[in-house]
């Protein structure tokens, strides 16, 4: 009986599963092995030394540098308004652990890696750690196999929402309800949410909401929903205080 993460990486099988998955990230590899790479989990590399296959640890450190840069870039870009520390803040939320590994499990990275007997478990392949590092490792082989350019394409495709609330501040952040306990501190409180201002065609809305607390007014935001520019009213608040 062959070892329970014993397979054949040259089958019909695989190399079929290994188009499947281009199919689904909409990136074709010249290289199908860097692919093969990035989900090669180390625990399934030592389990086979025989395969003499390299796991995607090499390729993790590179994707992370690249993403960076391109989350950086796509920043700097695209929220010219953003301070250094708010575009560092911003970045932090957008490659964290939990933004990668959402992302992976969108694209069904978790299907496809090949990890070892103590890894082979539905749990471990959803586990947060290993399909972060998987993505990270994912970019770096989009990146050696076709270039800057692919790889953003590659990183705005599967990040975009999430970069898009990064770069308003409201990816994980829930700021009415900071801003509800900043202000309770000092007892009851009336805390209101108005629609100023609906903007844009139906596809494109904006929305600019303002927050007002026992009737004062004392901030607004704009968002592409009413949710969003509510986020955006009570962040805007909180940092004037």
């Amino acid at each position: 009986m062959q070892p329970c993460s014993l397979k054949n990486l040259n089958s019909k099988q695989s190399r079929e599963r290994l188009q499947k998955l281009m199919t689904a990230l909409g990136f074709s590899f010249q290289q199908p092995q860097l692919l093969l790479q990035a989900l090669v989990h180390s625990s399934y590399a030592h389990e086979n030394p025989k395969l003499r296959i390299a796991h995607n640890e090499r390729l993790e450190f590179l994707g992370d540098a690249v993403l960076e840069l391109i989350v950086s870039h796509w920043l700097y870009r695209s929220t010219p308004e953003m301070s250094e520390g708010a575009m560092t803040r911003a970045r932090s939320t957008a490659v964290c652990e939990r933004s990668l590994s959402i992302a992976a499990r969108k694209i069904g990275l978790h299907e496809y890696l090949l990890l070892g007997c103590g890894e082979q478990t539905e749990e471990a392949k959803m586990r947060p750690s290993i399909l972060a590092d998987a993505f990270e490792a994912l970019v770096g082989a989009v990146y050696l196999d076709g270039g800057m350019e692919a790889a953003t394409q590659f990183v705005e495709n599967t990040l975009g929402e999430m970069l898009l609330q990064a770069g308003q501040g409201l990816l994980y952040a829930d700021y009415k309800t900071k801003l509800q306990e900043e202000l309770q501190k000092e007892g009851p409180r009336n805390i209101v949410y108005e629609l100023d201002e609906e903007t844009g065609p139906a596809h494109a809305r904006q929305f600019r909401v303002s927050v007002s607390v026992d009737g004062i007014r004392l901030g607004s935001g704009t968002g592409k929903t009413k949710k969003q520019a509510e986020q955006a009213a009570a962040q805007a608040t909180l940092e004037k205080r």
